[in-house]
């Protein structure tokens, strides 16, 4: 058998398998046949070798990684059949370069076929996606390629990095979808940096916002003076000190007086009150804890603050830029969608400021949090 080294590319239909099932079968087979007929059309016309067909797919190779690529975007623009009584099913096609074994019938084998296959298993139809070594022997100097991110394959020891041709199109999908065999590469961020990312967005939303609030009011404040008060002018609702919650049984106490909640214990208490908790034993006090508090229309403030930095700024607030991590969409590896990212801040905001103790006591569960959870995104190490 002879080895050398060879760009490799693999093509398929998306959607191919259920559409067939929906057809008719001398529709499915003439279409099948127009489709590879086009497909090693194309292959001849830019110095490559059709290997062989493989149901709706194709492998393929070619000397140099230029002609793979010509190749590659020449049959997303050409090989566009429709089957009848289905519609147009959208080309995915995947480059690999790397060593393989040819025998004497002309097939290929080795890893790097395996990993061409496995790349194109998650390829989004009409997307050409292709691997770092692919990418690092080519000139661009005609396409624009992108890169999307690291993957991780079924039967691939290694994760790979994956890029990918600019769409035809101009849309935003990305290339690369998750699937069973098929997962994106990411580093979970430790629970230390989450925790000082999000103490240190809440810094800097606070310092900003109270500046950009004084500067919108401030020819308010020069004309607006507090109103005197005067000796016995203090409601009795102000000065009742009677709690409006209180419960007691044999294994405990719980008061709540306005903002302030005490929960007692025969082995301890625990105090808090706005901006801090107080964590106390019969003989001294074991934890305090002061914590930045946010309220009424920051809230909502920091709400947008927070989704819209997720947005724009590619998974990152300006707490996750100074800390050098991302929050990802779990199945793709990409920063969420604008929705996605309104509903993780409103979780986070409901479940981590009214408690105070940030993102510490919910890692006692796993690496993941409820609204990392609930919106299937991650916090992720980005280098």
């Amino acid at each position: 058998m002879e080895h050398r080294i060879l760009a490799i590319v693999v093509t398929d239909l998306q959607g191919f398998t259920e559409a067939a099932g929906r057809a008719e079968r001398e529709d499915v087979e003439a279409f099948i046949a127009r489709h590879h007929a086009e497909v090693g059309s194309v292959i001849r016309e830019h110095g490559g070798r059709l290997v062989k067909t493989l149901g709706d797919g194709t492998l393929s190779v070619f000397e140099t990684i230029t002609d793979a690529v010509r190749a590659a975007d020449a049959l997303r623009r050409r090989c566009d059949l429709s089957l009848p009584g289905v519609g147009t099913l959208p080309i995915r096609v995947a480059i690999h370069v790397g060593e393989v074994g040819v025998d004497a019938e002309g097939d290929v084998h080795g890893d790097a076929v395996n990993l061409v296959f496995r790349l194109a298993d998650g390829v989004r139809g009409g997307a050409v996606c292709l691997t770092e070594a692919a990418y690092h022997v080519g000139h661009w100097e005609n396409e624009t390629v992108s890169r999307v991110g690291a993957f991780v394959f079924k039967g691939i020891p290694q994760p790979v990095t994956v890029y990918a041709l600019s769409s035809l199109t101009g849309d935003t999908e990305p290339p690369m979808q998750a699937s069973q065999d098929v997962r994106p590469f990411y580093r979970p961020s430790p629970w230390w940096r989450r925790l000082i990312s999000f103490y240190m967005d809440v810094l800097i939303f606070s310092t900003s916002f109270g500046l950009l609030v004084g500067w919108i009011l401030r020819p308010w404040f020069v004309h607006w003076h507090p109103p005197a008060v005067t000796r016995g002018d203090v409601s009795a609702e102000s000065t009742s000190t009677s709690p409006f919650v209180q419960m007691e049984t044999p294994l405990g106490k719980v008061e709540a007086q306005g903002s302030h909640v005490t929960v007692e214990t025969p082995i301890g208490r625990v105090r808090a009150e706005p901006g801090t908790v107080v964590v106390e034993s019969p003989y001294r006090t074991l934890l305090r804890i002061n914590y930045l508090r946010l309220s009424g229309l920051e809230v909502l403030v920091f709400v947008l603050y927070l989704s819209l930095s997720w947005t724009l700024g590619r998974g990152r607030t300006p707490g996750n830029w100074l800390t050098q991590t991302a929050v990802v969409d779990v199945d793709t590896g990409l920063p969420p969608s604008f929705f996605r990212a309104l509903i993780r801040a409103v979780l986070l905001v409901l479940l981590v400021l009214p408690v105070g103790l940030g993102l510490i006591i919910p890692f006692l569960w796993g690496r993941q949090l409820p609204h990392d959870r609930w919106t299937q995104t991650v916090v992720v190490l980005q280098r």
